[in-house]
């Protein structure tokens, strides 16, 4: 397609810096030293090659209502993409990139050694397809698994021991499965440290050693099981070798590709297909998306769900959107046992509302519930991680008073 110039309207401009101001962010606050020499490099292609910059900025044109850091992290995944070790079966792409993958991330701490990756997609078109392709049209996905610990907590502090979940998102049903499956070995949920944070503290958190016990009792002393799951995602990586790809770009930063043992377990994850999962292609903020559900699953309208998800997916959308999908949720939810989740980068405004993805957030993961029998509360906060890996967790406000009825018999 012909390239055509993007309008240098305010609206546009706002949006293109403020992508450009986190790429800059990125660069120092990066959790992964490999993240940070990517966007150095990132940022290096923008004000070098004006064609790159273009690409990016019609991207900008087709997804206008993207939060600045979804659009980082997208490029990010779409580059790594392109370098990781392919599934076992699917041969790598062809391009000199590719030529190291099994030693991926090793040999890409510094700026310079991404140069291959932006030089493939500048002069490669399959590279360059397959980049265009994800970037446009993808979602980054949410399949770290540990975060399902937080969702199981939040099911077991309203005293929802048999989940019948709807989970609006981009999680390829992992998070879904891991709440059913983390009795196996290779999804046992690590011991999470819970405490509070204190900036004079060890990574921030002063451990506290009662709720550190509450809560691991929690994930593993109460026995928990999954009826049945909606997962309603834009994008069905099942059997596609390269949206399972993408999904596993997604899935890791890349120091976790060095840990072996956690990259088999995820990519086992990928590979199960329970009975009890239902994944409908969808747009979950749709105004038709209910009908649509009910169209696909009859039974929902009489076996209304307990629980709904929304996990590290409503960033990503506009206002609108956030607006519709919560509405649409609850529409569906068991109106007096049913719960809404929503875990994300996300605070309370001092009206109740939820704020996303603002550096108001601190970029803090917390996790914010809605009991349908009792809405006048507005969303209870049931945690805070100190990032989206969910190891350290500082107990919510709500938590306290719902502990007990974690305990109540089902």
């Amino acid at each position: 397609a012909e390239r055509t110039s993007s309008p240098e309207i305010p609206e546009f401009q706002y949006t293109y810096d403020a992508y450009r101001t986190e790429v800059s962010r990125l660069q120092t606050e990066s959790y992964d030293q490999y993240m940070r020499a990517f966007y150095k490099r990132l940022e290096t292609e923008h004000d070098s090659n004006p064609e790159f910059d273009q690409d990016i900025r019609l991207y900008i044109d087709v997804r206008p209502d993207e939060a600045a850091a979804t659009r980082a992290s997208k490029i990010f995944r779409a580059c790594q993409f392109l370098v990781i070790p392919p599934l076992k079966g699917r041969q790598p792409l062809a391009n000199p990139a590719r030529a190291r993958s099994a030693e991926y991330p090793r040999g890409r701490s510094q700026p310079e050694a991404w140069d291959d990756v932006f030089e493939f997609i500048g002069t490669n078109e399959r590279d360059n397809t397959q980049f265009t392709t994800l970037i446009w049209g993808g979602e980054v996905q949410s399949n770290v698994h540990e975060r399902a610990s937080a969702l199981r907590i939040g099911a077991l502090l309203f005293g929802i021991r048999q989940v019948r979940a709807y989970s609006a998102g981009h999680s390829m049903g992992n998070l879904e499965k891991v709440l059913a499956l983390s009795d196996m070995p290779q999804f046992h949920y690590d011991k999470m440290s819970v405490g509070t944070r204190n900036a004079h503290s060890p990574h921030g958190l002063r451990l506290n050693k009662a709720d550190t016990d509450m809560y691991n009792w929690l994930l593993r002393g109460i026995n928990f099981s999954v009826a049945s799951v909606v997962g309603v995602d834009a994008m069905l990586p099942k059997d596609d070798p390269i949206l399972m790809d993408w999904a596993r770009s997604c899935s890791f930063r890349p120091n976790e590709f060095l840990n072996s043992k956690r990259r088999r377990a995820v990519e086992q994850l990928m590979r199960i297909d329970p009975q009890w999962f239902y994944h409908m292609n969808g747009d979950y903020s749709s105004p038709e998306h209910l009908e649509q559900l009910y169209t696909n699953y009859p039974w929902l309208r009489d076996q209304r769900p307990n629980l709904s998800i929304h996990s590290f997916s409503l960033y990503q959308d506009s206002d609108a959107q956030r607006e519709r999908a919560l509405a649409n949720a609850e529409a569906l939810l068991d109106p007096d046992r049913g719960v809404a989740l929503v875990l994300d980068f996300v605070d309370r405004a001092p009206d109740g509302s939820l704020v996303f993805n603002n550096q108001d957030t601190g970029w803090m993961t917390r996790l914010y519930a809605k009991d349908m029998a009792n809405k006048d509360a507005g969303w209870q906060h049931i945690l805070t991680a100190n990032d989206g890996r969910m190891q350290q967790i500082e107990l919510g406000s709500a938590v306290t008073r719902l502990a007990v009825g974690a305990l109540r018999p089902s």
